[in-house]
């Protein structure tokens, strides 16, 4: 479609979980906004299942919860069902369904209520989806790491300590950058460098036109889960990292869920520009077919880090799941990639994925490699497939 002095390409993609996903809303779901019964998860409305229950029952109803929270949640429990109404409802994994059951009653420990919080996934009034600017984040990221040929930076941490937040070294590696401005501005020099831009700005930044939709509302598509953070060291236990909704995918669950979204492209024609103003302009078109490549090379990255991480970790059934995922990428390599690739979105894709890490040249793999990852069951979290309709 011709768009002015430019051309607009615009398509349909579809979205396809492997491991699961979690993109929070920033809601946390308390155990009286939520119920499990028969191994079934249901986000409830505490008012209209007031509404449908009966005169009686409304009676008791009234005296249970005037009792306290942890006596009125067990009561709902036992006269729930599904006639009463809920909002939605997904499957939930064993290991929460025990840890609910367990403590339905009250727990031992007033920290241990923690444990039945639920860190709701992102929705709008249709239901569950993914937004676009997830999407496009990990396709801008994987783009300036591939891009980007001289990436050079250094980080240490803020603390004598393994696991403080990174911080910005000056150019002699020694010494924190302290102020916000000074960070912020060096990170748009590295962009801007990349970008072959004197500087970074939303008219400068040849990312303004693309644009990605959210994607489509998919039914039945959440399943709760309980995440945690393995240490590359097997020796260290596991950290306990809460409860989420995550939306099912292909390797946890067998099931191959579609999200269905739209992708615009905007690029200048050929000729609309002469001279040094062409090569300027013409530098800012990217498209499609380039961007998939580069998700997969990063994808290949971010795998064999991975690999290296499980494998180190003991961990056989993380490292299987990981191979199972480098065999996907293999079949897009040989087959279609220029119209599939694989991408990481969401809580516990990982430091590497959402940075420049594995392309830095500044790089100390002792000081800034990840030493734990973040996993649900057996599976790295955050892995789908793209692909264009």
């Amino acid at each position: 479609m011709k768009f002015g002095t430019m051309d607009l390409d615009s398509s349909l993609y579809e979205l396809i979980p492997i491991t699961p996903i979690h993109i929070g809303s920033g809601n946390e779901l308390l155990p009286y906004n939520y119920i499990i019964k028969n191994g079934i998860y249901y986000k409830i409305d505490i008012t209209e299942i007031y509404e449908s229950l009966p005169e009686k029952e409304k009676e008791t109803f009234e005296r249970e919860i005037g009792k306290g929270i942890i006596n009125f949640r067990s009561y709902l429990n036992r006269v729930y069902n599904e006639n009463l109404g809920y909002i939605y409802k997904g499957e939930v994994e064993e290991k929460f369904n025990e840890v609910y059951s367990r403590k339905l009653n009250g727990a031992a420990r007033v920290n241990e209520e923690n444990q039945l919080i639920i860190k709701e996934f992102i929705e709008n009034f249709k239901g569950k989806y993914i937004p676009g600017s997830s999407i496009k984040g990990a396709i801008r990221t994987a783009f300036l790491s591939e891009e980007g040929d001289n990436i050079n930076y250094k980080l240490g941490r803020k603390k004598d300590s393994k696991t403080a937040p990174f911080v910005l070294l000056d150019d002699s590696g020694k010494f924190p950058i302290t102020n916000k401005r000074e960070v912020a501005n060096k990170a748009k020099e590295i962009e801007a460098g990349i970008l072959n831009i004197r500087e970074l700005n939303p008219k400068a930044d040849p990312f303004k036109n693309i644009s990605v939709g959210d994607t489509s509302v998919v039914e039945d598509a959440v399943k709760v889960f309980s995440i945690e953070r393995v240490s590359k060291n097997p020796e260290k236990n596991s950290m306990p990292m809460g409860t989420i909704e995550g939306v099912k995918s292909l390797l946890s669950c067998g099931k191959e869920i579609s999200f269905t979204f739209r992708m615009s492209f905007k690029n200048y024609r050929e000729g609309t520009f002469k001279g040094r103003v062409r090569d300027i302009i013409e530098e800012t078109n990217i498209f499609q077919e380039d961007l998939f490549n580069y998700l997969n090379a990063k994808a290949r990255k971010l795998l064999d880090d991975e690999l290296v991480f499980f494998k180190e970790n003991r961990n056989k059934e993380s490292e299987k799941v990981c191979k199972e995922i480098e065999k996907i990428l293999d079949k897009i390599m040989e087959e279609s990639s220029e119209d599939e690739a694989l991408i990481r979105i969401g809580q516990g894709a990982g430091f590497n994925s959402s940075t420049f890490n594995l392309y830095n040249k500044g790089r100390n793999i002792k000081i800034n490699d990840p030493k734990t990852k973040v996993v649900t069951d057996i599976y790295p979290m955050g892995w789908a497939l793209i692909r264009k309709k």
